[in-house]
């Protein structure tokens, strides 16, 4: 059987060459009798190989010419998003610039309206004013810096800005107002400092909130003994321990009070 097989493998290989044998001698006849290869595929319809590497080198041309295109456009259409991302970005700072100068803008009137006022007289006199190209909360950024690096005027001028805007209740809150009257407790303005404490007992008692309610009353006993009001100071500890008896303020005023009995 496999005899037979290669036999027969033997036969079609000698009828294949004999098939391309002749085909070559029938093509050198032609090209010998005068024809050229040219006509003579064009007889046999046998592609010219010029002609196929001619039309193989216009597609890839006309491929790259595309290639060329698409990408020229890729890079004209990232230029003009980077444009169109530069554009928005500086429209976002004008904005918000704006905003920051209309919030400014408020403010200084406000403190015109206010001039005769305790507040206004007292910014009034301080030579250091809020930057009108900051928005409200990067004036506050610059405030908690400020109270860190212990410039207390800056810090005190920027709180007492935020913490009067009009139509912006964001920063009126207990803590600001508690920092507020500490900064100017610091920078010995009694009044100013007495005036933030008052605020900070203006709101609704709740757990976070009575601690600071402890904090100011014990600030405003303070203030009450270095303005020598020694009546109005025994009033606010009183108040003190009886609202937060509890408090860690409480038992500072009860240790002090034991110390000055054993002394008597």
């Amino acid at each position: 059987m496999d005899q037979k097989k290669a036999h027969a493998l033997v036969w079609i290989r000698l009828v294949l060459g004999l098939c391309l044998g002749g085909g070559v001698l029938f093509l050198w006849l032609k090209v010998s009798q005068g024809s050229s290869f040219g006509s003579v595929a064009d007889k046999l319809h046998i592609p010219n190989p010029l002609s196929i590497f001619s039309s193989a080198y216009e597609s890839f041309r006309q491929k790259a010419m595309r290639l060329a295109q698409a990408d020229d456009d890729n890079r004209h259409l990232r230029q003009e998003n980077a444009q169109l991302k530069l554009d928005l970005e500086v429209a976002r700072f004008d904005c918000r610039t704006t905003e920051g100068q209309k919030s400014t803008e408020r403010y200084a009137l406000q403190m015109t309206k206010d001039a005769g006022s305790r507040v206004g007289r007292t910014l009034d006199s301080i030579a250091y004013k809020p930057p009108t190209h900051l928005l409200p909360g990067q004036l506050y950024v610059l405030a908690m810096a400020y109270l860190k690096s212990h410039e207390d005027e800056k810090a005190a001028v920027i709180l007492t800005a935020l913490t009067s805007l009009e139509e912006n209740e964001l920063y009126k809150t207990p803590e600001n107002n508690l920092i507020a009257g500490l900064l100017w407790y610091r920078l010995e303005n009694f009044t100013m400092a007495d005036g933030f404490f008052d605020e900070v007992l203006k709101f609704p008692e709740s757990q976070r909130v009575n601690e600071l309610h402890a904090q100011a009353r014990l600030w405003k006993a303070l203030i009450a003994k270095k303005m020598n009001h020694d009546g109005k100071a025994q009033e606010w500890l009183k108040e003190l321990i009886d609202h937060h008896p509890g408090a860690m303020e409480t038992s500072w005023v009860n240790g002090e009070s034991k110390k000055s009995e054993s002394h008597e």
